[in-house]
């Protein structure tokens, strides 16, 4: 299993990988399209070819997904800091009010 998986932040070099692999495995999965469509070939050869072409199509979608999370887990992290920092911010303005009065 490749090290993005389990990393928190995909470095540009992950990035290059998953878009190379993203690339290879949507050139396949074209060419597998093209001979469903244009081979001739048995109903099990068909079926198998099929089969293949779907795992290479979700293959696709869980590296967008890495991509996504690493997205998504930053905006969530940043909205975390944002809220604690709003919160410390209303508590300094209570002591600056109760000081005042």
């Amino acid at each position: 299993m490749p090290a993005f998986f389990m990393k928190k932040e995909l470095t540009d070099k992950d990035r290059d990988l998953i878009d190379n692999c993203t690339s290879y495995i949507k050139e396949k999965t074209k060419e597998d399209k093209l001979e469903l469509k244009t081979g001739n070939l048995t109903r099990d050869e068909a079926k198998q070819l099929f089969d293949e072409t779907a795992g290479l199509m979700r293959a696709i979608m869980d590296l967008k997904d890495i991509e996504e999370d690493t997205a998504r887990i930053k905006r969530k992290e940043f909205h975390e800091v944002f809220s604690r920092e709003k919160v410390a911010e209303a508590r300094r303005w209570l002591q600056l009010s109760k000081g005042i009065v």
